[in-house]
């Protein structure tokens, strides 16, 4: 399938947003920000995002807040609850409820473990 003009300008702004979220991760980006930043609907962000990269942005940004949170664990002594509400989860149970899908182990888990940054860079 040949790509239009159009696909590649969106494939470029998905890739742009990717690079935004990546890089900023301290500013809690969510969705609306981004509709504002782009200045596409909120409706042709999501399908054009999802389109360009299999995921939804939703997921795409919670998975990055996880694993800046994941090398937080790792990098610092914040409490778990403060690390779980600098990711953007509402309490404790439910960030360590997502740590452990994505994961398959729980923040305490990971610290406890002694693991150091640079071995443990988690995926996407």
């Amino acid at each position: 399938m040949a790509c239009s003009k159009n696909n590649l300008f969106t494939k470029e702004v998905s890739n742009q947003l990717i690079a935004l979220i990546n890089e900023r991760p301290e500013d809690k980006l969510q969705i609306d920000d981004l509709v504002t930043i782009s200045g596409f609907s909120k409706f042709y962000l999501q399908s054009f995002f999802k389109a360009h990269t299999g995921i939804s942005l939703g997921r795409f940004i919670k998975d990055i807040y996880l694993n800046h949170s994941a090398l937080e664990l790792v990098n610092s002594q914040n409490t778990i609850l403060n690390i779980a509400l600098n990711a953007g989860y509402s309490s404790q149970q439910s960030y360590c409820r997502a740590f452990r899908k994505k994961y398959n182990i729980t923040p305490g888990e990971l610290r406890k473990s002694g693991i150091k940054a640079e071995d443990f860079m988690p995926e996407n």
